[in-house]
């Protein structure tokens, strides 16, 4: 770490899995590289609230931070909300911050892009304090985390409807009634996650995109209960739509995704990985109109 840290010019650095590195190296770094303005260190276990604190006194500049999979407190979150010019901070898997922490960082109001997947004790009043305090964020990520969505999440994705553009809700219980309150409020999304959702239904995937016609991408894995009639929906009010992964809806049929081949011919790229479609109907997909086609999956997992 004394070699990086004697390069006081550096702006990003990436410590990935660097497991030996403990706050003493971070703090090295932190001391030695006062203008860094992109740092991960996921993984790095060894690191620490001690080690965040001094990185957030001394590297001002800092705009991206990734801490996941840290065994952090809160008091990280506090050191880091002191950063006026933060853009972007991934806590993926930090399972000791809660919404104590999540509501620290609605003090300031440069946040563009929060990952908080797989966070365990993060809520949906969390994310609604820390929001209030937001006006620009463009990316959220709750995956694998809220027990349950609650309006007071929903209500304050409108205060954010202008900037929002990604939102990963990927395992979580999404009923047609959230997704219809996510379309009514987040015009402007070009990505939408929904892998391995369950409740996801026709009528909630028509409800989203009857508003969200700026969808690029959308993902439905394992969104087991999606038939033709989802598809339909998104061929006529996502036409500009790029990346369709469908992985796992076995009701899905080659009728639907001739709908979706015919009228969304800039999809780049589609993932039918055991969607039950067989030779005869995957000659029937008029996969030739797709002239932007880059990626075409189309596998099934053999059960012995």
């Amino acid at each position: 770490m004394a070699a990086v840290a004697a390069a006081d010019g550096l702006r990003e650095l990436a410590l990935d899995k660097c497991l030996a590195v403990t706050d003493m190296g971070l703090a090295k770094v932190a001391v030695g590289c006062p203008g860094l303005q992109r740092l991960s260190v996921k993984w790095c276990r060894e690191i620490s609230d001690i080690g965040v604190e001094l990185l957030a006194k001394k590297c001002r500049q800092l705009r991206s931070v990734d801490i996941s999979y840290l065994k952090v407190s809160n008091e990280s979150l506090r050191s880091l909300s002191t950063l006026e010019k933060l853009e972007d901070l991934a806590m993926v898997g930090c399972l000791f911050i809660d919404d104590d922490g999540l509501q620290m960082l609605s003090s300031g109001n440069s946040l563009q892009s929060i990952d908080v997947s797989r966070c365990d004790h993060v809520t949906s009043q969390g994310l609604a304090l820390l929001l209030g305090g937001q006006s620009f964020v463009q990316k959220i990520n709750v995956g694998h985390s809220l027990h349950e969505i609650e309006m007071c999440f929903l209500s304050k994705l409108s205060t954010i409807k202008e900037t929002l553009t990604v939102l990963r809700l990927d395992g979580l219980e999404v009923f047609s009634s959230i997704l219809q309150a996510i379309g009514g409020s987040c015009k402007n999304l070009v990505e939408i996650g929904l892998s391995k959702c369950s409740g996801v239904t026709d009528a909630g995937i028509a409800s989203l995109v009857a508003h969200c016609n700026y969808l690029r991408t959308i993902d439905l894995t394992c969104c087991h209960l999606l038939t033709d009639g989802a598809l339909a929906a998104i061929a006529v009010n996502c036409r500009m739509v790029e990346c369709l992964r469908l992985e796992s809806c076995p009701f899905v049929s080659e009728k639907g995704l001739e709908r979706i081949a015919t009228l969304c011919s800039h999809l780049k790229e589609i993932d039918l990985t055991d969607c039950r479609i067989n030779d005869t109907g995957n000659c029937n997909i008029p996969v030739s109109s797709l002239v932007f086609l880059k990626k075409f999956i189309l596998t099934f997992e053999l059960l012995f």
